[in-house]
């Protein structure tokens, strides 16, 4: 069953493609159409992502960052989110901050022990 899961996992996440950015836009209150990208990774990401959204120059209104899985950030998880809006346009030269929001992922501590003659096997102990 654990092995079906596990396949059933990598195959959704090969077809699901490059998750890297993903830009959403709106209507801003003074007429101008607001973008916001939210990237895996990278800030990186990000800047090329309004880059080639806008075609050239921008302006960065906001940013902030976050800790979430693989294919989304509804909970803390071991990988970082970025997300930065902007307009399209002349840009004033400032630059986005990425402020960490939400909460911070702590991994699972394990225990360790170690097997007679040495040897590290789940058999004997392990990482658990």
């Amino acid at each position: 069953m654990k092995k079906l899961f596990i396949g059933a996992a990598i195959i959704s996440i090969f077809l699901t493609g490059d998750v890297r950015s993903e830009t959403e836009s709106v209507q801003g209150p003074d007429g101008r159409v607001i973008h916001e990208t939210s990237c895996q990774f990278s800030q990186k990401d990000c800047y090329q992502e309004a880059r080639a959204t806008c075609k050239g120059n921008y302006q960065i209104i906001g940013s902030r960052s976050t800790s979430g899985g693989l294919l989304a950030d509804a909970i803390p998880g071991p990988i970082n989110w970025y997300y930065m809006t902007y307009a399209c346009g002349q840009s004033n030269g400032a630059i986005a901050s990425f402020p960490h929001q939400g909460g911070y992922y702590q991994a699972p501590r394990g225990v360790y022990v170690q097997c007679s003659g040495g040897y590290y096997a789940r058999s004997c102990g392990g990482f658990y």
